[in-house]
């Protein structure tokens, strides 16, 4: 693989550990714990996107998603221990020395699946397909949403070559990824066995009502937003224009892809 893409260390620390190196009081093991499972959402497309402007197609999904993950959990520990974050009354008395680790749950992956597309870009479509059952393969719930082009170009560049040039009357498809996610995201959230925290690998700002409606309806699900920072929108950072106070930082990956995932962005 070209480029550098470094490994971020496993160091998952305790929400109770970081409050005693800070003087304060490290958080009671009674019947309240801090969030386990983590569950992800992952936007492919807007991932798909950042990455081919970028010209790094050849980096390891699931080792991005990973990394994303591992970010979560150490600002995620760090808010707690601030007490900036609700606590959940969910118990692990079998586990009990490290019950405030949290742990990775499913990781679902949104995709567009192009049916009735333009001959000439079946080979680009067949690779993305192959590229979904081998993310499938690798742990990752693939969830692939079909969309009907028309006969129309699947690829951006061709789309916009076609448009530009009059071939034929071009219209865009909704591929209708968006809502898949937040359909799935509030399903499970609202399950009786809902994840501990959700983090969305996504910076669209569409998603914004479905997250505020998670934090103000599910108090107990810790909720983080990873994305690139071109894909970014404005009112995932704590400054935002809205008012709205998110649990954590935004993580920002584009860190991963230059050598800096160590750092604390």
């Amino acid at each position: 693989m070209h480029g550098v893409l470094e490994q971020v260390p496993a160091t998952v620390e305790l929400a109770e550990d970081h409050a005693s190196r800070k003087g304060g009081e490290p958080a009671k093991k009674g019947a309240v714990g801090h969030p386990r499972k983590t569950e992800i959402f992952w936007d492919c497309a807007n991932t798909d996107r950042v990455l081919a402007d970028m010209g790094r197609l050849e980096v390891p999904y699931r080792v991005l998603l990973d990394m994303a993950f591992r970010k979560f959990v150490n600002r995620a520990c760090k808010a707690l221990a601030c007490s900036a974050l609700p606590l959940t009354s969910v118990a692990h008395p079998a586990d009990s020395a490290n019950r405030s680790i949290f742990v990775q749950g499913t990781i679902w992956g949104f995709v567009a699946d192009p049916i009735n597309f333009h001959p000439e870009d079946f080979i680009f479509v067949n690779a993305r397909r192959c590229r979904n059952d081998a993310l499938q393969a690798a742990g990752i719930a693939m969830q692939p949403v079909r969309v009907d082009h028309h006969g129309f170009h699947v690829r951006r560049e061709l789309r916009e070559l076609s448009r530009n040039e009059g071939e034929r009357k071009w219209r865009k498809q909704d591929a209708g990824v968006d809502v898949a996610l937040t359909a799935r995201l509030m399903r499970r959230c609202l399950a009786d066995d809902h994840p501990d925290a959700v983090l969305l690998v996504s910076g669209d700002c569409d998603f914004v009502p479905v997250l505020q409606e998670i934090m103000g309806t599910c108090p107990q699900i810790t909720v983080g937003v990873a994305s690139f920072r071109s894909r970014l929108s404005s009112v995932y950072w704590p400054d935002n224009r809205l008012g709205i106070r998110w649990h954590v930082k935004p993580i920002v990956m584009d860190y991963f892809l230059s050598g800096r995932a160590a750092v604390s962005a």
